[in-house]
Order: C-alpha cells, then sequence, then structure tokens
C-alpha cells in the first residue's frame, strides 16, 4: 500500500495539543495520505475537532482511542507520528513510537530536542506551512527520517537503569 499513515496520540483539543493545527496541516498535502488521531477527550477535550477533521479530510481521517496497550498496534502501521504541542510535561508517545521505530516529527523546543536527539524530526510547529512542508518531503522521501531513527538508543536513554540515579538525585534535593 502506497498510502502514508501520520499517527497523532495525543488530547483531542486546540489549545495545548494543538489538533486543529494537525488536521489543517496535513490537509494541505499533495499525495496519497490517512491522518490517524487516537486519543481522548477527558478533561479538556474538544468534541467539535472530531467533526472538523471529518469535515475537512473525509475518509482520509480516522479518529480512535484505543486502549494502551493496543498502542504499539498503531505504530505498527503509522509511518510517521506527529505531535504538535509546543510544550510537553514529558511527551511518552514520543519515546515510545522513536522506541518502535517510527520516526517523530515534533517542534523545536529544547525540551523536544532532548526527547528526540535529531534536529531532522524537528520543525517550528507555531510556523504556519511548516509541517505541511515537512510531511509533504516525508512523502517524496520517507527514508531519509525513517533511517534517523536509532530505536536502541532512545531505549537506553530512557530505559530504567539510565534513569534512576537522576530520579534519586532529584528525590535527594527535594527532601
Amino acid at each position: 500500500d502506497t498510502t502514508t499513515v501520520i499517527l497523532s496520540i495525543s488530547a483531542i483539543n486546540r489549545a495545548y495539543k494543538r489538533v486543529d493545527h494537525l488536521i489543517d496541516e496535513v490537509c494541505r498535502l499533495r499525495g496519497d495520505w490517512l491522518l490517524w488521531i487516537d486519543g481522548s477527550l477527558d478533561t479538556d477535550g474538544d468534541r467539535s475537532l472530531i467533526d472538523y477533521a471529518h469535515d475537512k479530510a473525509g475518509d482520509r481521517c480516522r479518529v480512535t482511542h484505543v486502549r494502551t496497550d493496543e498502542l504499539c498496534e498503531l505504530f505498527k502501521i503509522a509511518d510517521v507520528k506527529v505531535l504538535c504541542s509546543l510544550a510537553e510535561g514529558l511527551g511518552l508517545a514520543v519515546v515510545e513510537a522513536l522506541v518502535s521505530g517510527l520516526p517523530v516529527l515534533t517542534h523545536n523546543a529544547p525540551h523536544f530536542q532532548w526527547l528526540v536527539g535529531d534536529p531532522a524530526m524537528l520543525l517550528d510547529m507555531s510556523a504556519k506551512g511548516a509541517l505541511t512542508s515537512r510531511l509533504q518531503e516525508f512523502l517524496v522521501a520517507p527514508d531519509r527520517l525513517r533511517s534517523r531513527v536509532d530505536a536502541d538508543s532512545v531505549r537506553r536513554r530512557f530505559s530504567w537503569p539510565s534513569l534512576a540515579g537522576g530520579y534519586l538525585a532529584m528525590y535527594d534535593a527535594v527532601a
């Protein structure tokens, strides 16, 4: 199949996760794509975004909320994961996607630079058209970004043995 699956895993809202921005940017793409939004409407969710996605993308959009243990199945069918947030507490879905070997496009800010570790996956998510442009490049040459994902390196960086010392030091400082 030549359809490029663009995956977003986040709460479905406008203010923080910027799902409306994602929909607008993806719908400007040329080529064969499917936008798959998986997320929750809990707490600050915006149900109108589901209708907005279907109105703009039609059958080129799926909106689901799968169980956590099923996320790995979404990573297997996706070609790229996108997170449009300009800030995150951590971004666990980013780490999970990278560990599964899936390239991630996210905002170019210090936290995401640390989280992703590769400038090729970073862009200015606040700039209109930047995501569309990067995704258009991906549709033309997907292997350029896929080849940059080092799942083993991400797994080592975020493994408990790697993080334990930092957590203990933080608890020590707080205590």
